[in-house]
């Protein structure tokens, strides 16, 4: 289970490792068109293809795969979520305490890159909100690693982001490691979960919320349909565009493929009815 450029080296200096074994590879993409090298890997390296949505067996097909594909979705284990007032988080940024307030809480985990879309849900929450209104937004979110430099990097973005914009209601940004059970509290505070993303091989940090009963707001394309169902109230409505924004991450990404831009003033209308304001 992990990224099919890697597959070859797994057992690169172990001859006879693979003898009269099924080798099956597990892997996940997200945009319309899988790397190059990825398809030579899949066709050549492993007896099975498996992934976690059936928008990754259709890209995977239509990018070249020709080895057998099969569906395996993610499991979701739960886990007890603790009581809001026993896990003490702080804003650093701000000195805002994430705690049970009465307020609609928003929220979203993720890391801060063009893919995942973190600056459209504030942008979404903070023009589709005054500052009277009870709600308030939680980011969970991180710039590749936590070393200091990238945290730094991580709380700039934050904050260039939340400078467009005069006054809005408040935003708790959680930039540090947490452990599961601070993690946890995030689910147990949170009331509804916005992932306008542009696209995921499955959606792990969607699939939790769901899971726990969250309402979900998230872009209508990709892994996450598989689970929520098409018809789910929260999808958000987006239009098909090229890969941008994603250099810096990783050479895998190109403008030749395509992905999902969501309709932010639909995301605000969905807020909007999930707040019932």
């Amino acid at each position: 289970h992990c990224t099919p450029d890697l597959w070859p080296k797994l057992w690169l200096n172990k001859p006879g490792m693979l003898e009269g074994r099924i080798v099956n590879g597990y892997c996940t993409w997200e945009t319309d068109r899988l790397p190059k090298d990825w398809v030579t890997c899949m066709n050549g390296y492993v007896n099975e293809v498996w992934c976690p949505s059936t928008y990754n067996e259709k890209v995977f097909r239509e990018s070249g795969v020709v080895r057998p594909i099969r569906v395996v979705p993610h499991i979701f284990l739960p886990q007890p979520l603790p009581d809001p007032g026993s896990v003490k988080m702080v804003d650093i940024r701000s000195g805002d305490k994430m705690e049970k307030d009465g307020r609609y809480t928003f929220y979203t985990i993720g890391e801060m890159n063009a893919r995942k879309g973190i600056e459209d849900t504030i942008q979404a929450f903070c023009e589709g909100f005054e500052p009277k209104d009870p709600v308030r937004l939680i980011l969970k979110v991180h710039y590749r690693n936590y070393n200091v430099d990238n945290k730094s990097k991580c709380e700039d973005m934050l904050s260039t982001e939340l400078k467009k914009y005069s006054s809005h209601p408040p935003v708790i940004c959680l930039l540090e490691p947490m452990t599961p059970k601070e993690m946890l509290a995030i689910q147990s505070i949170g009331d509804c979960y916005v992932g306008l993303t542009k696209a995921e091989g499955f959606g792990l940090t969607i699939f939790d919320a769901f899971n726990y009963g969250k309402s979900i707001i998230t872009t209508g394309y990709s892994g996450q349909v598989d689970f929520l169902g098409k018809n789910h109230p929260g999808l958000v409505r987006y239009k098909i565009g090229p890969v941008t924004g994603m250099e810096e991450f990783s050479s895998n990404y190109t403008a030749e493929q395509s992905w999902a831009y969501p309709d932010l003033g639909h995301a605000v209308e969905l807020m909007h009815k999930a707040s019932n304001l």
